[in-house]
């Protein structure tokens, strides 16, 4: 499978071999442009330029949103998310920031 994210914010799974869209999400999100997804064990993580960390699992024909997050102030990112065990590093214009998760 793999996992993505349209040019209007919606999150999408694909069959490698067929192409075939096996799910894509509808619910309305800021349009985003670039999206990096990155695999982090039991979830994904796909981080939009608009800054906002949207956390999922994917589950059947579909995805459970686990969470939804604002992580820079600056109005862009551009770099994958980077996860180490319970951290999240973040690079956005001008900083890279560090997210705990407890």
């Amino acid at each position: 499978m793999l996992f993505g994210s349209t040019n209007q914010g919606q999150l999408f799974c694909l069959d490698a071999r067929t192409g075939k869209t096996l799910w894509m999400d509808e619910t309305p999100r800021d349009r985003s442009g670039f999206t990096c997804t990155v695999d982090v064990g039991s979830a994904l993580m796909a981080l939009p330029s608009n800054s906002q960390l949207i956390v999922y699992r994917p589950v059947g024909s579909g995805f459970t949103e686990l969470a939804s997050l604002k992580v820079a102030e600056t109005p862009t990112t551009y770099a994958h998310p980077v996860a180490a065990g319970n951290r999240i590093f973040i690079k956005d214009q001008e900083s890279i920031i560090l997210w705990t998760i407890n």
